[in-house]
């Protein structure tokens, strides 16, 4: 049976209300970098747990199966240009392929 430790993403406070957005990590998606140290996995499932706080303090009162949270993730300058470049390769070579593709067909159909 694998093991999802829990994980809070994010934490949303209103009167008398929290929802937490918790991640929960596989157990197995763990892994280690050359010089030992643990790297965290991204959490493999989402849910969305909301505490209301009555007389006696928070209770759960609500828990929801929700998609990752969406995060604006940055990139650095030179991984943004090598990315660019390497898509304007490909785009090149398949163009030259289709090109190089319908000069054989045209070839083809006059000879016949």
């Amino acid at each position: 049976v694998p093991i999802y430790p829990p994980v809070v993403e994010d934490i949303e406070k209103s009167s008398n209300t929290i929802v937490l957005t918790v991640g929960y990590l596989a157990s197995e998606a763990w892994a280690q970098d050359s010089s030992g140290s643990f790297i965290q996995p991204e959490p493999s499932k989402y849910v969305k747990v909301t505490l209301r706080e009555n007389e006696n303090g928070y209770y759960i009162s609500a828990i929801q199966a929700t998609d990752a949270p969406e995060s604006a993730e940055t990139t650095s300058a030179a991984e943004t240009t090598a990315s660019s470049e390497d898509e304007e390769e490909s785009t090149q070579e398949i163009t030259e392929k289709q090109t190089s593709e319908d000069e054989s067909t045209e070839e083809e159909a006059t000879e016949e």
